[in-house]
Formats: structure tokens, sequence, C-alpha cells
């Protein structure tokens, strides 16, 4: 892993970290379950990109600053639910093509079909 795409990823599981202990659930609605979820993608193939999150989403790019032009967004995402549930997301990000493909308790299993879907995507 070169030294941008593992600083991307310490950034991530830092800041996962940092929300899940300020999560005060009589006033937000996201679960306190971004730190398990960001391991668990970490667990898998997909580190190979770069993870933001944005709107209680997991999400990667091909590049650590994801605005600019030129990086790319996967075409996928796993949202946190209110419940505690993750919802894998298939489709391009902010459109209406998103497919809801699995929604689960397990962060393992999310990030497993997380990786399904992005397995040939680079």
């Amino acid at each position: 892993m070169d030294n941008e795409l593992q600083q991307s990823w310490d950034w991530q599981i830092e800041g996962a970290r940092s929300f899940d202990e300020s999560v005060d659930n009589d006033h937000t609605w996201p679960p306190p379950n971004l730190s398990v979820l960001t391991a668990a993608v970490h667990a898998t193939t997909l580190r190979r990109l770069h993870p933001f999150t944005s709107h209680a989403s997991l999400h990667l790019s091909s590049s650590a600053r994801c605005w600019e032009p030129g990086a790319r967004t996967a075409p996928a995402c796993i949202a946190m639910g209110p419940s505690g549930d993750y919802f894998v997301w298939s489709g391009e990000m902010g459109t209406n093509e998103q497919v809801l493909v699995l929604e689960t308790p397990d962060p393992a299993a999310a990030a497993a079909r997380f990786e399904e879907l992005l397995a040939g995507w680079e």
C-alpha cells in the first residue's frame, strides 16, 4: 500500500473512531458503528481504494482527493441506518440509478457484498 493510500485509511479509521465516540443518540441519529464498518471494509481487497464518508455513508474513490477532476467515485456505497443496520447500495452516487442490494446488521457481510460489487472496478 502506498503512503498516500495508507494515510487515507489511517485518517478514515481515526475519523470513524472519533465519530463513534462523539455520537449522542439523544441528539443524532447515526449509531456509533462506523469504526467496525471501516475495519471490515479495510480487511477486504477494497483497501486498494481511498475511503471517505458523506451523509452517514462510506464511499470509495480512486483518489485521496475525491472532489478533484479526474478522481472517480466507486459505483457503490454502504449507508448506516438509524437502527444500526448497514445498507449496501449499487449504482452511481447521487443518481436515481442506485439500487439497495443488502440490508444487514453485520459489518463483515456488508463489506463482503461491497467487495463483490466493486471486484472489477479500479
